[in-house]
């Protein structure tokens, strides 16, 4: 702690955050601005008692569990939730080698960070009183406790590298291992890691299966899962594919991906609504680039408006607002950077 908060760590880590964010403002900007502006059904969900969805205890040395499954309350109905038996007996090991052997203060962090995040991925970790208080539904954005399972595994192999790098300062492996537990019991491990291994590929083979698609309309195109990102009050099982229109006349009609060219005529002014649905960033323009106003139609679509006497081709299609488009050239231009310092370092070298 005295080495972490003095002037010049902390300065590093200014500095590498500053980069981390100049690096990744291509994906960042786009996102805090749909996030921001763009109202989505995950941002209403209403049920956020996500406690019962974390890990049980037990599963956790359930190595040999199917690993495939659901979400379900039900034990046997569910998917492999276990870190792994070679992460578990890596944490169990660290236990011993910090209590009986050396009380390295690196290995006791990452040991804590791991149980606190196996704690995260439970369904002992209070978050149905969490989301109750102010702020509380933050905590709870992460929709399935079991996803901290993969920070349990990136923090437990650090623990385990940094195990394996004091072992090594000691000498014989074997040796160490043998003044932690007898000869028997870590051949035991290593037997019972082989058959975990073994077991999973098994299984994978078993229940996994390729399914070939004859014909693409096959594809049941309207299951989305929780239409988490879909716009708020949408129903999208309602959605016509059809395009709508009233007091105009449609003609010329192309499409390409995500857009549209059209010619509309209208004498009483009118609307025609695109099976899209109305995201920022979709424009629609006339023959003389005059742009015409969207708004949501029936069920969120896009519905272009047509005012009176109007008589043109309309091209509506998805334009990057420049924001975004600057961004992108930031994060280029950071990448950029490292690769010249990079160069220079690797020439200085020399």
């Amino acid at each position: 702690m005295e080495k972490t908060f003095t002037k010049p760590v902390l300065l590093s880590i200014l500095i590498a955050v500053i980069f981390t964010l100049l690096l990744c403002a291509g994906f960042i900007i786009p996102f805090l601005d749909y996030y921001i502006n763009v109202p989505v059904q995950i941002n209403n969900v209403v049920n956020k008692h996500i406690q019962k969805y974390g890990v049980y205890f037990k599963q956790l040395f359930l190595f040999f569990q199917n690993p495939y499954g659901t979400n379900s309350t039900i034990l046997n109905e569910r998917m492999l939730f276990s870190p792994g038996l070679p992460i578990i007996i890596g944490m169990i090991i660290s236990s011993f080698y910090f209590v009986k052997i050396q009380k390295d203060k690196q290995l006791l962090f990452f040991l804590i960070l791991s149980v606190i995040s196996i704690l995260l991925a439970s369904n002992i970790f209070p978050y149905d009183f969490i989301v109750k208080l102010p702020f509380g539904k933050i905590f709870t954005q992460i929709q399935f406790p079991w996803r901290w399972l993969g920070i349990v595994m990136k923090i437990s192999t650090l623990l385990i590298g940094r195990l394996l790098l004091l072992i090594s300062k000691m000498g014989n492996i074997t040796n160490v291992m043998e003044s932690i537990f007898n000869k028997h019991s870590f051949s035991l491990f290593c037997i019972m890691i082989f058959i975990q291994v073994f077991i999973f590929n098994l299984q994978y083979s078993i229940f996994y299966s390729e399914y070939k698609i004859q014909n693409y309309k096959e594809i049941e195109n309207e299951v989305i899962g929780g239409a988490e990102y879909i716009r708020s009050g949408t129903d999208y099982k309602s959605n016509s594919k059809e395009i709508n229109i009233e007091n105009v006349e449609l003609s010329h009609l192309n499409k390409k991906d995500n857009t549209y060219s059209f010619h509309i005529n209208s004498d009483d002014g009118g609307f025609i609504e695109i099976p899209l649905y109305n995201y920022k960033g979709y424009k629609a323009v006339d023959s003389n680039n005059q742009i015409l106003k969207i708004s949501d139609g029936f069920n969120n679509v896009i519905r272009i408006n047509i005012p009176e006497k109007f008589n043109s081709d309309i091209l509506l299609e998805f334009v990057e607002p420049f924001l975004w488009r600057l961004s992108e050239i930031i994060s280029f231009i950071t990448i950029l950077f490292f690769l010249i310092v990079f160069y220079i370092i690797k020439r200085s070298k020399k």
